[in-house]
């Protein structure tokens, strides 16, 4: 069975999907951190570190990826802010 690569929106990094952070656009047009990988929808992929999370951020590569002209900047913070609180669970759960 052929396993299945994703690709780093900001860095194009490869690998499997546990290595990465997931955002999805919604068919409602909602956009959410799917830290579960349960949702159906537009997905973009960010490496575990926070030099892709701000760097996707700020050179608007997460609107490119799912198609949006505009993430409104409230929902921008609490994206990035969940994605980073994650990525330190995850240190923190190895320490």
């Amino acid at each position: 069975m052929k396993k299945v690569l994703r690709r780093c929106v900001y860095c194009k990094k490869v690998g499997s999907k546990d290595e990465f952070l997931r955002i999805v656009r919604l068919k409602n047009g909602n956009i959410l951190f799917d830290n579960e990988y349960k949702y159906f929808g537009r997905s973009v992929y960010i490496c575990k570190n926070k030099n892709c999370i701000n760097n996707a951020f700020s050179k608007k590569k997460i609107e490119k990826g799912l198609k949006v002209t505009n993430i409104p900047q409230d929902l921008k913070e609490n994206l990035k802010n969940k994605l980073i609180e994650n990525i330190e669970e995850v240190i923190n759960e190895k320490i």
